[in-house]
């Protein structure tokens, strides 16, 4: 038994907590098919049908390349929307880009630079009234502001973010801020706080069955009952987010969830379990 200790001190246990940034995206709809607030964009004259499909499929082409961490993709595709939107005069669009060009230089740590896009946009959809713009913007400055260690302004922007997705019926946004003030009260060391967070929003996704949020809320469960020293509630739901995880084929997912169970294995001294937990996730 020694030795499968002395052996486990070779890895390193790290309890995986992700900071969630669903909804980072202002994922814009074409605009024909959407009737706007009434703002001083329904005053402008409308683009026609080609720079609105431009529009919209280079904001398109920079997401999938945002999302699988492709960067500089999405840099140039995000700019060269804000380019022609600037052209059009469309605001919403011009707002749209600026702001996904903020969550770019949050996810590269350039906090600084992503807060300087993010006001921008969020200034402009204040100014036209476009609200889930300004819900989406809201949840990312939080991010910023959470990653910057500023638990107070981080705080604020995910509460007004969520007043925001309240009012206008977005239920999943409302989920994902309902993690980020989670995440806050962690950051804090406030699990009890952090807890109720994660349930409530652990059940809006549930209502909605949207598997991708249960998995990193599960996870998140699973990482604060660890800290709590609740290890059969940190492996219960570790294990169904591993589930979750495994059956819609989220290799990197897995990993970080083999990771926490290899976590409470260890602190329950299964270290055969452990090992073996750890062992899975590096696969």
């Amino acid at each position: 038994m020694k030795e499968l200790e002395n052996e486990l001190v070779k890895w390193v246990f790290i309890i995986v907590a992700p900071i969630l940034l669903v909804g980072i995206l202002v994922n814009l709809p074409i605009l024909q098919d959407e009737t706007p607030p009434e703002s001083t964009e329904s005053r402008q004259v409308k683009p026609d049908a080609r720079i609105l499909f431009t529009l919209d499929r280079l904001n398109q082409e920079g997401k999938e390349a945002f999302n699988i961490a492709d960067y500089p993709t999405a840099l140039k595709k995000w700019e060269q929307g804000l380019n022609l939107a600037r052209q059009a005069k469309n605001q919403r669009y011009i707002g749209t880009f600026i702001g996904n060009l903020g969550n770019v230089h949050l996810k590269l740590g350039n906090y600084p630079k992503a807060l300087d896009y993010l006001k921008q946009s969020l200034a402009i959809h204040q100014a036209i009234g476009y609200k889930r713009g300004q819900g989406a913007v809201l949840t990312s400055i939080g991010v910023v502001y959470n990653n910057l260690g500023d638990y107070p302004k981080a705080l604020d922007y995910h509460q007004h973010a969520l007043k925001i997705k309240k009012a206008i019926g977005n239920r999943r946004g409302q989920g994902a801020d309902l993690t980020n003030i989670g995440n806050v009260h962690q950051n804090l060391g406030d699990y009890s706080k952090a807890l109720d967070y994660y349930q409530q929003a652990l059940a809006i996704d549930k209502a909605l069955g949207d598997k991708n949020g249960q998995r990193a809320y599960l996870g998140n469960i699973g990482v604060v009952y660890t800290k709590l020293g609740d290890y059969p509630k940190a492996l219960d739901y570790s294990q169904q987010a591993l589930a979750i995880r495994q059956a819609i084929g989220d290799k990197r997912g897995e990993g970080a969830a083999l990771t926490n169970i290899g976590v409470v294995y260890q602190n329950l001294g299964e270290y055969q379990k452990a090992k073996n937990a750890f062992q899975d996730s590096s696969h």
